[in-house]
């Protein structure tokens, strides 16, 4: 699995980093971009799941082809979703979301 993220330091890829890391899931790779709009873009095509707050989700023009989880309360200071393609998701990124349901976390869209 890779993570569509800001360079480190970036608050809400720490969030992630230590989520994934909970559930013993490391990715492969970590893509760093400069922007929302582009790692969205990015998400679209599937090149992997990415972390940010609900409202800059919200505003993406082409949210409908795109996935949100609401992360755990434990997790998220505010509402923050794990977001990746909608159709045709990875077998890693499916795993991991397994793992998740098993923990029994609210899932939304």
């Amino acid at each position: 699995m890779t993570v569509l993220s800001f360079r480190m330091g970036c608050t809400y890829r720490e969030i992630l980093e230590r989520w994934l890391a909970s559930a013993e899931v490391f990715p492969e790779r970590i893509a760093e971009f400069s922007s929302y709009y582009t790692i969205l873009s990015c998400a679209v095509v599937g090149m992997g799941v990415a972390i940010m707050p609900r409202k800059v989700f919200n505003a993406f023009p082409n949210r409908a082809q795109l996935k949100a989880h609401e992360l755990p309360p434990q997790i998220r200071k505010s509402s923050i979703a794990l977001i990746w393609k909608k159709e045709g998701r990875s077998l890693k990124v499916g795993a991991f979301l397994e793992i998740l349901k098993s923990r029994t976390v609210h899932n939304s869209t």
